[in-house]
């Protein structure tokens, strides 16, 4: 029946998109660890070169003078690690873009279905019989008498709330890329830098979404 498929891909919808997010959170967790070494990375050595500074050492021979190699060999790697973060990141969200998809073209097969099938007529409930049986076949007469629209309607609060939740990753994905570029290459400053990890630790600003 059209519903049971319709039924049947918003549940894989919902499977899909549940099985990206459990890989996100693990990730964003270290991406976010990566960030906050790179941080202090950056802004130590900052702050070393302005100590120098202070002490009246000639600024144009600090500047003249070769980069440490193994300061720059461990951000070099930390980039790494956090290229290949962000990397996993996308592969999660265009997961659930795919699962959009899918879904998609779930409901464009069944849609012509569902809207050309009539409501089925409620089932009378006979006078005897015990009020529990009363209930449940009052129950599956309340259901079955809906029509295909609106057993559309209502699958469909289920498809826009998903692809709510998968734009709203997909928004912070394009923050969280912005947020690594600007740590690894952006004025050194603390508080920006500290702003930038907030905002890396509480986006996205959504609900939990499909339930662990």
């Amino acid at each position: 029946m059209a519903e049971r498929q319709l039924e049947r891909a918003l549940q894989l919808f919902e499977l899909d998109v549940e099985k990206a997010l459990r890989a996100w959170r693990p990730l964003a967790d270290d991406g976010l660890a990566l960030l906050n070494e790179l941080s202090n990375d950056r802004l130590g050595r900052h702050q070393r070169q302005l100590a120098a500074l202070s002490e009246f050492e000639d600024a144009v021979a600090m500047l003249e003078r070769p980069p440490d190699p193994a300061a720059g060999k461990a951000a070099e790697t930390l980039a790494s690690k956090i290229a290949d973060v962000m990397a996993r990141l996308t592969v999660q969200v265009e997961a659930m873009e795919a699962a959009v998809a899918k879904a998609d073209i779930a409901i464009h097969q069944v849609r012509p279905l569902l809207l050309s099938q009539q409501p089925r007529p409620a089932t009378d409930v006979g006078a005897q019989g015990s009020p529990a049986r009363h209930r449940q076949d009052g129950a599956q007469s309340q259901q079955q008498s809906l029509s295909g629209q609106d057993i559309l309607d209502i699958q469909m609060e289920r498809y826009l709330a998903l692809t709510t939740l998968v734009a709203q990753y997909a928004e912070d994905l394009s923050l969280k890329r912005h947020i690594a570029e600007w740590i690894q290459t952006g004025p050194i400053l603390r508080d920006a830098m500290m702003l930038c990890l907030s905002l890396w630790l509480h986006a996205p600003l959504v609900d939990d979404g499909p339930t662990d």
